[in-house]
């Protein structure tokens, strides 16, 4: 149904909550349906002005990390269909690194660290790009694109991200031998826990959206992006 004007002052004021279809149809008083159209909407035009902007870009202290996001064809038979394979289960656990054909979606994740020195300084700015799979070739472009040359580039010591050394300085952490955080001799702290720390928000957010598609994933990662930065 078509949206009365008070309704859709109502719709973006209820936005910012993060809320679902289901919690926005309630607390709005529309029709479910109607609410999620006006949420793709609205994540559509923060993924096209916002996160598609080619001048944002992290600078200083930047740390990089992927995560995986359970996401399949749900609601997409045709799809499904034309890829030949069975829909995502549901709890599906995979070894090794996912892909999004397998139904598990990488997502990188690059963030600027908050000035602590700063008091008025924003909340760390993170940039999150949902990807088809986590290789080198896919990521340099991004990498490149999104943090400014010179910047410090905090890495675990997976190898795709060995070629920031050419344009970043470049530290990395051992996970697999159980370090996380370590002190530089510069008095830097090397780690990728700011990184860490925004997957588990973004989970948590990701949670409100049961059995979410990879068609609709990438426009509510980059609503939590926008939230996240705005100090929502």
């Amino acid at each position: 149904s078509k949206l009365r004007p008070f309704e859709w002052l109502l719709v973006m004021g209820l936005w910012p909550l993060k809320l679902n279809a289901t919690e926005m149809a309630a607390a709005a008083a529309i029709q479910e349906r109607t609410a999620q159209r006006c949420i793709n909407l609205l994540d559509g035009g923060i993924y096209e002005t916002y996160h598609l902007d080619p001048t944002r870009q992290l600078e200083h202290h930047v740390e990089a990390d992927e995560c995986y996001q359970s996401a399949g064809s749900k609601g997409l038979s045709r799809e499904v269909e034309r890829q030949d394979r069975a829909p995502r289960q549901r709890g599906l656990q995979l070894r090794g690194r996912a892909t999004a054909e397998m139904g598990r979606p990488p997502l990188l994740g690059l963030v600027q660290r908050r000035d602590k020195a700063d008091q008025d300084a924003p909340a760390a700015q993170v940039y999150l790009e949902v990807l088809e799979n986590v290789r080198t070739a896919t990521i340099k472009p991004l990498i490149a694109a999104k943090v400014k040359a010179g910047a410090q580039f905090f890495t675990d010591e997976y190898n795709i991200y060995h070629f920031t050394k050419a344009d970043y300085e470049h530290r990395t952490v051992n996970h697999g031998a159980g370090e996380y955080a370590r002190r530089a001799p510069d008095g830097t702290w090397v780690h990728c826990n700011t990184m860490e720390g925004i997957w588990s928000g973004l989970r948590h957010f990701l949670d409100h959206f049961k059995g979410i598609s990879q068609r609709f994933l990438h426009l509510r990662v980059a609503r939590y992006e926008f939230l996240h930065n705005q100090g929502h």
